[in-house]
């Protein structure tokens, strides 16, 4: 009896050394999970850009497969390479994206690898030689692949100026496309009476901040975001105290609401979530009701220090 008693206990010893064990590799997971979405919300090595430079892009994108197109029915399948010099990662998505959507040509889709460096958000190895190119083709195993360099892509005076040059290389090394080009060229210089502002009325300036915000990652933006909210109460603290000292619960309230609104003004500004998505709904009221409390937070430190007592 004492040997099966003994045994019960180094079971029982067992059974929850093993439960603690598994609850410390969910800990660990779920941790390990939560580094891996602020990894990719916060961290992007990838080059932001603007709005003209993302339309331009795009363009250049859907040029590009639509030359590649014109020889689908000599090939089924294509690759397509991330272009050289080509640091945000945008033209290979986009070429990617308009194959699936408007070409016959079936993708070939990336390997694992290149798509554990997407996921991190890591600048592309672009292939532009057409030695890499086939090294790429073979082990793909497509019928042929897209490549290219993107040689220049800057904005002078409100407009792009961007050259991409690609090449379509088959299995058998023919360059079906060779070294084509898709370009604009700078434009002439602005008159006096329109240097002031650009097509959408915004002032050069104004467009310029507008289009580093919009070209900021959800992570930085949310950043942001919250440093604006932490800093508004501090940086109005005398309002803050004024209003407080009335010691009138209506106006007290008005003051929470109007700071609590400004808060939600600013996240719709920065364009911090999708309306459509349930999730980022619900994260938005989250934050909202966080950005409350804190609100709250500041304006009872407030009364404290109005309070003689204290």
């Amino acid at each position: 009896m004492n040997e099966l008693s003994l045994n019960m206990d180094n079971m029982g010893k067992y059974r929850y050394g093993f439960r603690y064990f598994l609850f410390g590799v969910l800990v660990f997971l779920f941790i390990l999970y939560l580094l891996s979405i602020l990894w990719c919300e916060l961290v992007d090595f990838r080059t932001p850009l603007g709005s003209k430079q993302r339309t331009w892009i795009q363009d250049a994108a859907q040029s590009i497969v639509t030359e590649a197109s014109k020889h689908n029915e000599e090939y089924r399948t294509i690759f397509i390479a991330e272009f050289a010099q080509e640091t945000s990662g945008l033209l290979t998505d986009e070429m990617r994206e308009i194959v699936l959507r408007d070409t016959p040509f079936i993708l070939t889709p990336p390997s694992a690898y290149q798509k554990i460096r997407a996921g991190l958000k890591l600048l592309p190895v672009g292939v532009a030689s057409q030695e890499e190119a086939a090294q790429l083709l073979k082990s793909r195993g497509a019928d042929c692949i897209l490549f290219g360099r993107c040689k220049k892509l800057q904005v002078l005076d409100g407009r792009v100026v961007g050259n991409i040059e690609y090449s379509l290389l088959d299995k058998s090394g023919t360059l079906v496309i060779d070294h084509q080009e898709f370009t604009t060229e700078a434009a002439p210089a602005e008159t006096s009476e329109d240097a002031g502002t650009s097509s959408s009325g915004l002032s050069p300036t104004d467009e310029k901040i507008l289009e580093t915000i919009q070209g900021a990652s959800w992570g930085h933006r949310l950043i942001g975001w919250v440093l604006l909210v932490l800093t508004l109460p501090i940086v109005t603290i005398v309002f803050l105290q004024k209003m407080t000292a009335l010691q009138s619960n209506g106006v007290n309230a008005f003051v929470l609401v109007l700071y609590t609104a400004i808060d939600g003004i600013l996240a719709y500004f920065l364009n911090l979530f999708d309306w459509s998505s349930a999730l980022m709904t619900l994260v938005f009221v989250l934050c909202i009701v966080c950005a409350l409390l804190y609100n709250m937070r500041i304006m009872t430190f407030s009364m404290r220090f109005n309070d003689p007592n204290n």
